[in-house]
C-alpha cells in the first residue's frame, strides 16, 4: 500500500471520511452551497458519480453518529474513520485514522478507534479555544 501526499495535496472531499466529517457539521445553508459546488466540480472533471440526495443522506448519518467512516471508497486499500474538531460548535478541521482492510473490518475500526479519535479531537479543540 502506498499513500504518499505532499504539502498542498488535495483529496476529494465528498468521498473521504475526512471531508465527510467536516461537511456534516457545517451549517445547513453553507453545507448545501458547498455540496452544489463540489458536485459541480466532480461533474466538470468527469467524476460526476455523487448525487446530492446520496451525499446528504451520508452526511446526515455522519452527523448523527458524530463521525464518518470510509470503507475502501476513495483508496481501495484503506478503511478509515474521521471526527470533526469543533471550536465554538463549528468544524475547523478533521482528524482521521486509516487501516488496511486485511487488518480489520470497518466495525472493528469503529469499535477500537472512534472514541480515541473523539477524545483527541476534544483535546485539540479545547487547546485551540484557550
Amino acid at each position: 500500500m502506498g499513500l504518499n501526499r505532499s504539502r498542498g495535496s488535495r483529496l476529494p472531499v465528498l468521498s473521504t471520511s475526512l471531508g465527510r466529517a467536516y461537511l456534516a457539521f457545517i451549517d445547513p445553508p453553507e453545507q448545501l452551497e458547498v455540496l452544489h459546488h463540489l458536485i459541480g466540480l466532480e461533474q466538470k472533471q468527469g467524476l460526476g458519480k455523487t448525487s446530492l440526495s446520496r451525499i446528504k443522506r451520508i452526511l446526515g448519518e455522519t452527523r448523527s453518529n458524530g463521525y464518518a467512516i470510509g470503507d475502501a471508497e476513495y483508496i481501495k486499500e484503506t478503511r478509515a474513520a474521521a471526527v470533526p474538531i469543533l471550536v465554538g460548535g463549528k468544524p475547523i478541521a478533521t482528524l482521521n485514522l486509516m487501516v488496511m482492510p486485511a487488518m480489520m473490518s470497518i466495525e472493528e475500526v469503529e469499535k477500537q478507534f472512534v472514541q480515541s479519535l473523539r477524545d483527541a479531537a476534544a483535546r485539540i479543540a479545547a487547546a485551540l479555544s484557550r
